[in-house]
């Protein structure tokens, strides 16, 4: 009897202590780790920092559990000292797992969450009151000295829509001929970004296309506004464009407070910014992080004195972001972003490319008496393509482009970055047009009567009333 009774109790008390091990250490190590290293774990806003937070706590507090109860199996049943090392392991594991995990993903996460929501747009409006920024609608649009250039992709999906689904070939347009020739010729297409995070459709209005705009980002983009049209007619057709690309650094950089940025003309202003000061160690992990893609030097000998000039230099500032990468140049730039696009691809090559013979090898990475600073930006711009738009801009065979416009949404901070774009192209049918914008006839007369009392003819804006300049 006895014998059953140590037996019987023993065995079942190892069996509980290997069983409780074995799953505690699944739920304590394997799944928070799962958890916390694949891509976008939480969004670049936050959105999944609360869910990880609950399920890492769950895990833990379920591998503290089974750790009690193999302890409290070992006592209860006096198993013999071997068996009181699962339960001692997994007992520690519980503890010393959430303390570091929980600061280093869940409180982080929080801390980051708490940050982004604090900071507003630098910049939030119309392209018509920025003074040193332009909008371009190709990457080989000539773009002009001391600007900001901007290209996003979403208004060449629109054009590809609109070419693919309505005009059934390239998109012809009176008025535009050379920005529509360099629309239609351009590369640029929805296949530079994933299925999951772009939506478009063009069709004509009497097809349903507003409703399946509507219908498609409610379903793909549900945390978006849903788009709003105003009324059109059925003869008008619409293309559109949304997309969006998230990129969040494995380890977020330090917070820089005075950057002297010196732009083209050489005007200094102070920004902020982020980065790693040179000889500080505290944000090793987001240093090796970044990976040198290009770094030119130019060697000159003056006075018997050998003097280093950079001439530019290129990083990508987290070479583990999947599936997007940002890449910050500095280099001078040519006609186009296009042509500036193509010289640094060239430099890259070369600089990968080790002399046949030759010791020197590029160094990928930035060392940590290496300064590394980038500014931040954060902004919104909703621009109308000027060029495109007006009834003097007709598309063969269907009629004037009534609105030709864009929203960028760009945010570059020390956690990463974050892009939305909104792209859209309305193309009226052939109706009449009833604007007096060039020389007019005025008369006035009694109605039914033969002759008028007052006649003008109206050649220039003399007597017209003057609009006030735009902001």
């Amino acid at each position: 009897m006895s014998e059953e009774t140590d037996g019987g109790p023993r065995k079942s008390g190892r069996s509980t202590v290997i069983v409780c091990a074995i799953v505690g250490a699944i739920f304590a190590l394997v799944l928070p780790m799962m958890i916390a290293r694949p891509r976008s774990v939480y969004s670049y806003f936050g959105g999944w920092s609360v869910p990880l937070a609950i399920t890492l706590c769950i895990c833990s507090l379920i591998a503290f559990l089974l750790a009690v109860i193999s302890l409290r199996s070992c006592i209860k049943h006096r198993l013999q000292r071997r068996w009181y090392l699962p339960g001692l392991v997994l007992f520690g594991v519980a503890l010393i797992w959430p303390a570091t995990s929980l600061d280093r993903i869940v409180l982080q996460a929080l801390r980051e969450r708490a940050e982004l929501r604090g900071k507003t747009e630098t910049f939030n409006g119309s392209s018509k009151n920025l003074r040193h920024t332009v909008i371009v609608p190709t990457l080989d649009t000539p773009i002009a000295a001391n600007k900001n250039v901007i290209w996003c992709s979403s208004f060449q999906i629109a054009w590809n829509g609109m070419a693919e689904s309505v005009v059934h070939g390239p998109i012809q347009v009176l008025g535009a001929e050379e920005i529509a020739e360099r629309l239609n010729n351009a590369p640029a297409s929805k296949n530079d970004i994933e299925q999951d995070d772009y939506f478009a459709a063009a069709d004509w209005v009497s097809s349903g296309i507003v409703e399946r705009i509507q219908d498609g980002m409610k379903e793909k983009f549900a945390e978006e506004p849903v788009p709003q049209f105003d009324p059109m007619p059925d003869d008008w057709a619409v293309a559109f464009a949304y997309l969006q690309a998230m990129i969040k650094f494995t380890h977020p950089f330090g917070k820089i407070e005075r950057i002297h940025f010196v732009d083209s003309k050489g005007n200094r202003t102070v920004v902020k910014g982020f980065g790693c000061k040179s000889s500080n160690r505290s944000y090793e992990k987001a240093r090796k992080q970044v990976e040198v893609l290009y770094y030119g030097e130019e060697f000159k000998k003056e006075g018997g004195t050998w003097k280093t000039t950079v001439t530019g230099f290129a990083v990508d500032l987290c070479k583990e972001s999947r599936p997007y990468q940002i890449v910050l140049p500095s280099i001078e730039p040519k006609a186009t972003l296009e042509e500036t696009l193509s010289n640094l691809k060239i430099k890259i090559e070369e600089y990968h490319a080790t002399p046949e013979g030759s010791d020197i090898s590029y160094e990928p990475s930035i060392s940590f008496v290496e300064p590394f600073t980038v500014p931040e930006m954060f902004w919104k711009i909703d621009h109308h393509f000027k060029e495109l738009e007006g009834m003097d801009k007709i598309v063969v065979g269907i009629g004037p482009i009534m609105e030709a416009s864009q929203i960028v949404h760009f945010r570059l901070d020390r956690f990463g970055a974050m892009l939305k774009s909104e792209a859209r192209l309305l193309v009226g049918g052939s109706g009449r047009s009833f604007v007096f914008d060039k020389p007019f006839l005025l008369y006035m007369q009694k109605r039914g009567g033969e002759r008028p009392f007052l006649v003008m003819w109206v050649d220039n804006a003399e007597l017209l009333t003057i609009a006030e300049p735009d902001n």
